[in-house]
């Protein structure tokens, strides 16, 4: 890095102020330069350094998702399964980001998942028996991946607060089938 440019600058001189002179020979102008250059290759490294060592704290402190698999399933998926249900690996989950990765396992049947928040995991949820499905203006609909084709997979990102959630697919007697699952999130 060279700094010649440094020297060759016109200034005007305030009064009390020292100015910039050209120095007097070719090797106190090369020591100059030096001492500038070995600053800059000292400062740099520092200065990387602190840039790596502030964004690796960061992501030290950002919060990994929970991931919860569902698995949304009815007699078309095995033999062995004799009715409509929804399977996860996890009932518990702790509070903030949880990612939901659903899977229709069904060879035949349209599926989804709402995520809904509840009070009372116990308490059947409001129903529409003229359509046969849970009365969505009425639930805590927090998000869904909707109308998994069979095969189909879905993530689903959301941020969760402590509480009782359920887990249930609203396609038309789904949920009434048994399409639900519950989750519990904690502190």
């Amino acid at each position: 890095m060279r700094v010649a440019s440094f020297w060759t600058m016109k200034r005007t001189k305030h009064p009390g102020e020292e100015s910039l002179e050209k120095p007097s020979s070719p090797e106190r102008r090369r020591s100059i330069e030096e001492k500038v250059e070995m600053a800059s290759i000292r400062t740099i490294p520092t200065l990387a350094l602190t840039l790596l060592a502030s964004s690796g704290l960061a992501c030290a402190t950002a919060v990994s998702p929970s991931v919860v698999h569902v698995d949304l399933m009815d007699p078309s998926t095995s033999p062995s399964i004799n009715s409509m249900m929804i399977e996860t690996d996890a009932q518990n989950v702790k509070a903030g980001p949880v990612v939901f990765e659903v899977s229709n396992d069904s060879k035949t049947q349209v599926h989804e998942v709402i995520v809904v928040a509840v009070a009372n995991p116990d308490a059947p949820l409001p129903y529409d028996k003229e359509d046969d499905r849970v009365k969505e203006s009425k639930i805590a609909d927090l998000g869904e991946a909707s109308d998994l084709q069979p095969g189909e997979k879905k993530t689903l990102r959301l941020t969760l607060k402590p509480g009782n959630y359920e887990l249930i697919c609203n396609q038309p007697d789904h949920y009434k089938a048994g399409m639900k699952a519950s989750l519990l999130v904690t502190q």
